[in-house]
């Protein structure tokens, strides 16, 4: 990917941004503040996944750090419990 390429991806990562944004509470842009921090692939899909909900008209109201909470575990796999028998 060369430098142009990388420039108009952030630019689309930021009109997304912007958007999500608008429909978020100052506690969920908080946490995902944090959350860009620590994980910018998971900042990403969620940034993506709100903007979607936007477009589609599926937002009513601002999403809460509750909700937004709520989509991040929705995103995340589902992990198989592992039990370890000693014998």
């Amino acid at each position: 990917m060369n430098e142009e390429d990388q420039k108009k991806l952030q630019e689309q990562i930021q009109a997304l941004e912007t958007l999500a944004k608008q429909w978020m509470t100052a506690d969920a842009i908080t946490r995902y503040g944090t959350l860009k921090a620590a994980y910018p692939e998971k900042a990403i899909q969620i940034i993506a996944l709100i903007a979607q909900l936007v477009q589609q008209g599926s937002l009513k109201e601002k999403i809460s750090d509750a909700e937004l909470k709520s989509l991040l575990t929705k995103m995340q796999p589902e992990r198989k419990e592992t039990t370890i028998r000693r014998m």
